[in-house]
């Protein structure tokens, strides 16, 4: 065996061993083992666990096994004895199965001997390995394939000691379970059974174990843990969604999907059947089917509930146990009403009786299928539409059975000649009892009529339907309701040969109920309110059958009653109605009849406010009044004509809320030529004339204000028009005509704010128009009688010192000026920065006459006498620009600041150019020019500093002519400090 195959066999087999020792027959762990099943197993149709035959074949496996073996023995290495153990008991375990495939099962025993014994030698060399788990598994299976039950359980429970929480623990609870079963250990069973089902739902034992527990429990008669566990049974048969059916519906959302049994496997499907079975038998003993609801209230309600409610009743039905069979139905049908079997088992439910023989529980079934699913006393609006869908057509069948049944009923109740058909207990009963049973009857039979009418509102039974309501009522004296659908049968199906009848009929209930209204002594409210409904079926009448000799009268009452009640609409409607009857009226309609009809139509189109409409009617009856009869002076002439004014003046409104003022003008134009004697031509007239105002058509404005005034004087609008003919003449530019009205204004006013307001407008416009001579005097006026408000004064002031600076009337104009100086410097906290520079610009004009005397004034001999009179007039002038500079006005301040300077300096000047004595010798006149240098000194430095004050206003951004002339003054003054060339550089655009 040292041979150089066997060594290379060898070293094959370890290198096998070592890489691929992770690959054994253990992945085979998760099949269900094969073999013989205990007898419980086998009756109720487990299949038989079926191993799959490997893919090797006999002889190669056989060589494997040998060759293992061979080796077994050759390997010190503890881990890779170890691993070559396992791999030859698994390659037992695989020839042990291969054996049974191929030979009868009855001649099998000892198939597995080999591979129990190898991995009970591993459990005793290796106790301790990882491997164990998988190892008890293997040797539990080989137990079980080979029969030994026990030693199989046996082995089990060890893994379960010492490996709880294994993925074998499922099975192995439940064979434990099996166990204990088979020996009649039920508590022991159920607990195993437990074991199994808390586990996990995804474990290929858990529907078996809730089974097997479900008769566990039976057998122990714990009948409520029975229920749960065949609960749960059935609950992990029907888990998987391919196990459940869509719920048949023609409605567009679909039904939701149900448990169908038909698609579990044969074996499942009897369990499933007996589970059922087993269920509804308890349910039986225990309340039936109000003891499935109260099962499921508590555990929650499964989809697969309705199977068991269906097999309880199966079962009563199967023992013609009718009563009780309905009641199983009912229970589901009354508690679920929107699942989609709830239409089906309330059919069912009724059935039962029907099958039984029962007609009363017939007639209360249908009555409560009815209340159940009805969308009057049901919750049909509530339920979803596939259970709406399944409930109409037997709603459609029994809402008209259980009306018709009941209206016969209060017609037997209700009319001697039919109470013979009465059971005795009816017959019996007193005419009160009579009628309040009959009343009952009559309340149940229009419920259901109601109910169908508003279910199937389509349906060609609703005329016949709504007929029959209506009748109904009428028997019972409930005229209200009566009249109500009488009048929706006649007028919904008027073409139904009964349909004017039934609109009549609705009159006559009208007739019934006023009469009976009128004896309680109702209030005068409701007496209204019935005449209002009663006038509508009346209108309704005439409109849908005018061809009924009986139409042309009420048609009279209609109209003329409308229209006292101001029901224009309606007059309007029934006076057409008269002028022009429908084709094949009966009954005529006279010349008075007409006029009146015109009269009507004429004032509810005006009280409509249709008034184009209302113009038109007015204008044929004023018309031709002779054809008429009516009289041109008398009052109802003169109602026709004023309404017939108001038609166009309401035009004229309309046409003004509509932005449109031109047509609005228009109207009011033929309301004054076709009404001119109506009292509202006053109006329109005043509102034609403000609305083309508005248009800026001034012309035909100022032609309508000025007729307005000549032809109302004494109307208490005319005040007004004086106001709108000024705005005329101001946007015509008729300066003159609108200064005349202004200053009449001010003469009635001159003590308001509005007289002085007007005189000033007047004043300017008297200036717009050339006027001279009356502008100058409305301005003087207002500058003298009005101080205040004071910048307006003070603007007139300036006005009028300008009026006579374009006049060169000096004087005048220095009085005004001295007044703006004055008024500024009075008015305190009232002054502004205009009246501020008014004052300024006036002190000016004077420092300039001050100036011009000082310059008038020479230098002569004697020297001191015309000197003293010289600087007399320099104080003057300072004084003078002092005064100017001390309103610190820009523009004023630097030229006053630069002719001071100027002063000075024309001073000094002037000394050296004065006169000299003629008597003087050389020394003395050499003298003389030394004083008078002395004497012209301080003038010129005096100059060269009120100069350069005005100069460094530039360094506060001030550089106007003024101040460049003191720079120009200080160069020659100063040259060496002042005559330098400004330098300029030019700045690139592009540098920045």
């Amino acid at each position: 065996m040292n041979s150089p195959v066997h060594r290379l066999l060898s070293m094959a087999v370890a290198s096998v061993l070592i890489t691929g020792c992770a690959y054994t027959s253990l992945t085979d762990k998760n099949q269900q083992a094969k073999g013989a099943q205990n007898a419980l197993v086998t009756s109720l149709g487990i299949k038989r666990i079926v191993v799959e035959k490997t893919q090797l074949e006999p002889a190669a496996l056989s060589e494997i096994r040998d060759g293992y073996a061979e080796l077994v023995g050759q390997f010190s290495e503890r881990g890779l004895a170890q691993q070559l153990e396992l791999r030859l008991a698994d390659v037992e375990m695989l020839l042990a199965e291969e054996r049974q495939v191929s030979i009868d099962a009855s001649t099998s025993g000892g198939t597995y001997q080999h591979a129990i014994s190898a991995y009970q030698n591993i459990l005793v060399k290796y106790p301790d390995e990882a491997s164990k788990e998988a190892v008890l598994y293997q040797l539990s299976r080989a137990y079980d394939l080979q029969g030994e039950r026990e030693e199989s359980v046996a082995v089990l429970n060890v893994l379960l000691e010492l490996f709880p929480a294994s993925q074998h623990a499922p099975e192995a609870w439940f064979r434990q379970g099996e166990a204990f079963y088979g020996q009649a250990e039920y508590a022991k069973a159920a607990n195993a059974y437990a074991q199994v089902l808390a586990n996990s739902e995804n474990n290929n034992f858990y529907a078996m174990a809730a089974y097997m527990q479900g008769w566990a429990y039976y057998k122990l008669e714990a009948y409520d843990k029975a229920l749960t566990s065949f609960d749960s049974m059935l609950l992990a048969s029907f888990s998987d969604e391919t196990l459940q059916k869509q719920a048949v519906s023609t409605s567009v959302l679909p039904a939701p999907v149900l448990p169908d049994m038909a698609q579990l496997p044969k074996g499942q499907q009897k369990l499933v059947k007996d589970s059922l079975r087993m269920m509804a038998t308890l349910f039986s003993y225990r309340g039936n089917g109000e003891a499935i609801v109260d099962f499921y209230n508590v555990r929650g309600n499964q989809p697969h509930s309705y199977l068991v409610y269906n097999e309880l009743a199966q079962q009563h039905l199967d023992n013609d146990r009718y009563l009780d069979a309905a009641e199983a139905y009912h229970a589901f049908a009354s508690h679920f009403p929107a699942h989609p079997e709830a239409v089906a088992f309330y059919v069912k439910h009724i059935d039962a009786f029907i099958l039984g023989e029962f007609p009363s529980e017939v007639l209360s079934a249908k009555a409560g299928f009815v209340d159940t699913f009805g969308a009057t006393t049901g919750q049909y609006a509530t339920l979803p539409d596939y259970v709406q869908q399944d409930a109409r057509p037997y709603l459609h069948q029994y809402l008209r059975e259980l009306a018709q049944t009941q209206h016969s009923f209060a017609q037997q109740l209700t009319t001697p000649t039919k109470r013979h058909t009465l059971t005795p207990a009816l017959r019996s009963l007193n005419e009160d009892a009579l009628r309040k049973e009959a009343s009952a009857a009559y309340a149940k039979a229009q419920g259901y009529y109601l109910a169908f009418i508003d279910m199937f509102p389509d349906d060609e039974l609703v005329a016949q339907m709504q007929f029959n309501l209506a009748e109904s009522y009428f028997e019972s004296a409930q005229y209200e309701n009566a009249i109500t659908h009488y009048e929706a049968f006649a007028y919904t199906f008027s073409d139904h040969e009964k349909a004017s009848d039934g609109a009549y009929s609705a009159l006559l209930a009208f007739k019934a109920l006023s009469e009976k209204t009128l004896s309680d002594e109702v209030a005068n409210s409701s007496l209204q309110g019935l005449k209002a409904k009663q006038r509508q079926s009346q209108q309704r009448f005439i409109a849908t059958f005018s061809r009924d000799s009986r139409v042309v009268p009420v048609v009279q009452t209609l109209m003329q009653e409308t229209f006292d009640e101001a029901q224009f609409e309606q007059a309007l409607s029934y006076s057409d109605w008269l002028l022009n009857p429908p084709s094949g009226t009966t009954g005529s309609v006279n010349e008075q009849v007409r006029l009146s009809a015109f009269l009507v139509k004429a004032h509810s189109l005006f009280g409509l406010k249709h008034y184009v409409e209302a113009e038109t009617a007015y204008a044929m009856l004023l018309a031709d009044t002779q054809k008429w009869g009516i009289a041109k002076q008398d009052a109802l002439t003169q109602t026709l004509t004023r309404n017939y004014a108001i038609s166009m003046f309401k035009q004229a409104e309309a046409a003004v809320g509509q932005d449109d003022l031109s047509q609005a003008v228009t109207h009011l134009t033929r309301l004054m030529r076709n009404t001119p004697n109506i009292d509202i031509r006053v109006n329109a007239q005043y509102d034609a004339a403000s609305y083309l105002m508005t248009l800026e058509r001034f012309d035909e404005a100022q032609a309508l204000l000025e007729d307005f005034e000549q032809r109302f004087p004494l109307h208490e609008l005319t005040p007004t028009i004086e106001g709108k003919r000024l705005f005329v003449y101001e946007n015509t530019e008729q300066w003159q005509a609108a200064a005349n009205v202004l200053y009449n204004q001010y003469e009635r006013n001159k003590s308001t704010d509005a007289g002085r307001e007007a005189l000033l407008q007047a004043a300017e416009y008297f200036e717009l128009a050339g006027n001279r001579a009356a502008s100058l005097p409305a301005y003087r006026t207002y500058a003298h009688a009005y101080p205040a408000p004071f910048d307006t004064v003070m603007e007139v002031r300036f006005i009028m010192s300008e009026f006579y600076k374009q006049s060169g009337e000096d004087a005048k104009r220095r009085f005004w000026l001295d007044k703006l100086i004055k008024g500024h410097d009075g008015a305190g906290d009232n002054a502004t920065p205009r009246s501020q520079t008014l004052a300024a610009m006036s002190a000016m004009v004077f420092a300039e006459d001050a100036k011009y005397v000082f310059n008038r004034i020479k230098l002569t001999q004697p020297l001191k006498a015309s000197l003293t009179k010289k600087r007399k007039a320099l104080t003057q002038a300072v004084e003078a620009h002092n005064k100017v500079l001390s309103y610190k006005v820009r523009e004023y301040a630097t030229v006053a600041n630069h002719q001071l300077g100027a002063l000075y300096r024309q001073l000094a000047n002037d000394l050296m150019a004065s006169q000299r004595p003629s008597n003087l010798n050389a020394l003395e006149l050499e003298q003389y020019e030394l004083l008078l240098e002395e004497q012209a000194y301080p003038f010129e430095e005096q100059a060269m500093q009120v100069y350069e004050v005005n100069a460094k206003r530039s360094w506060d951004g001030v550089y106007d002519e003024w101040v460049k002339a003191s720079f120009a003054e200080l160069s020659a003054l100063m040259p060496n400090r002042y005559r330098k060339t400004e330098k300029v550089e030019a700045l690139s655009v592009e540098a920045y």
